[in-house]
């Protein structure tokens, strides 16, 4: 996602102050059409996502004095394979880079804003990890242009995305695949809205997704404020409507939920600090009717009530409730 953003933004940015010879003409208006620009920026978006033709219906730099910021909105990217299949739809691509950075060749996104769009996890079969823009058919084919200048990852000591670099992440009505080939999980989140925004020294995140398995669809909520190395964290997960049996994995422990047909509610409320580690969790579950079972025998279930919480002392999961 991030190279994606700061890859095409450098491509944009680079074409358009060569033809603006610098930033003077965008200081001045602080908003400029480059439009104009589509078929370079086309090319570029078919090459990434290895597709025959790409179209972006209008695109604008902005200055953003506020921000110490420039601005690039695209709209209505279209990204088509050599069959016309879609390899990727973005109704809006909007990403806010620092002005230092734009002077220069390393663009690291402060913010971006995404309306649309497919993003997949994916483990093959030999355990092998993909993860990235495109649905399960096309994930993978994006890569940074050969010899292109644009986002240098900032990483932390482990390799990761250095969270402190940026401000806010807003993603609308995407779709979102996960996949296990060794576990057997295959799920979909087909309309999935995200938040993701600085506050102070933490962030606040908000998800809200549609859950596709089989034939059934459940919704998911999750709302978490976590520091940037994650070490302090609170966060509140809910799913609701969600049926085990559509969504277990094929191998593994939770494999056994797949003997459950039934509606299921659950809210899962964890909280951690830096030094102590766990200090809360609380788990409820409540299900409709159907049927289930811990063996292969099904019986018929009314419903399932569940409370449990984490004992902090002796690290052990309490059953409050179970009936």
């Amino acid at each position: 996602l991030f190279l994606l953003a700061g890859e095409f933004t450098a491509i944009v940015l680079g074409l358009a102050f060569v033809w603006f010879y610098g930033l003077n003409v965008l200081l001045a208006k602080k908003t400029v059409d480059v439009s104009f620009l589509e078929a370079n920026a086309g090319l570029w978006f078919s090459e990434a996502f290895d597709g025959k033709s790409a179209s972006i219906q209008h695109m604008e730099l902005s200055w953003r004095p506020e921000l110490q910021a420039i601005v690039l909105d695209a709209r209505n990217i279209e990204v088509e394979d050599e069959a016309g299949l879609s390899l990727q739809s973005i109704g809006h691509l909007g990403v806010a880079v620092d002005f230092g950075d734009a002077l220069g060749a390393k663009l690291t996104p402060r913010y971006v804003d995404i309306t649309g769009g497919a993003v997949t996890w994916l483990r093959d079969g030999a355990g092998n990890v993909v993860a990235g823009m495109g649905t399960p058919e096309t994930v993978g084919r994006f890569n940074a242009l050969p010899g292109g200048k644009g986002l240098e990852a900032r990483t932390d000591q482990s390799g990761g995305f250095n969270m402190a670099t940026l401000e806010g992440v807003t993603i609308r009505g995407a779709e979102v695949y996960v996949i296990d080939r060794t576990r057997g999980i295959d799920l979909r989140f087909p309309d999935t809205h995200v938040t993701l925004a600085k506050k102070a020294s933490q962030f606040g995140l908000s998800l809200e997704a549609a859950l596709e398995g089989g034939s059934d669809t459940g919704k998911v909520s999750a709302k978490a404020l976590f520091s940037a190395d994650y070490e302090d964290f609170d966060l509140d997960v809910s799913l609701r409507g969600v049926n085990p049996r559509t969504v277990a994995p094929e191998s593994g422990r939770a494999a056994i939920l797949a003997n459950f047909d039934l509606p299921v509610d659950l809210d899962l409320q964890v909280s951690a600090m830096r030094g102590q580690g766990l200090r809360t969790v609380t788990l409820d579950v409540k299900s409709g009717s159907g049927t289930g079972g811990l063996s292969p025998r099904t019986n018929r279930i009314k419903s399932i009530d569940i409370a449990a919480n984490y004992d902090t002392i002796t690290e052990a999961l309490n059953i409050d409730t179970l009936r």
